[in-house]
């Protein structure tokens, strides 16, 4: 089961863990309406929700992200919404 949460985190929603800050970019299947999800990163508890036109992140501490190429800084518990172009 973890494997498969991982497949579609990764994968569809596009969340990359491998640098010093999350990176984002959303590859959702056609057929998918949308995506949510939560992750933890270097003590942060992240809330996704990813569809086929933006980003909506929610973090509980201020940190960075990269979503579609571009960088944000995140206040704590405020959502931010980006829109991005679905390739």
């Amino acid at each position: 089961m973890c494997a498969t949460l991982l497949l579609e985190t990764r994968n569809f929603g596009g969340v990359d863990v491998l640098g010093k800050h999350l990176t984002v970019n959303p590859q959702l299947p056609a057929q998918w309406q949308a995506l949510k999800f939560k992750h933890t990163f270097q003590g942060g508890h992240y809330t996704f929700a990813v569809d086929h036109e933006k980003v909506t992140v929610t973090v509980d501490q201020p940190s960075s992200i990269q979503i579609a190429g571009k960088n944000y800084d995140l206040q704590a518990n405020k959502p931010l919404t980006v829109a991005y172009a679905h390739k």
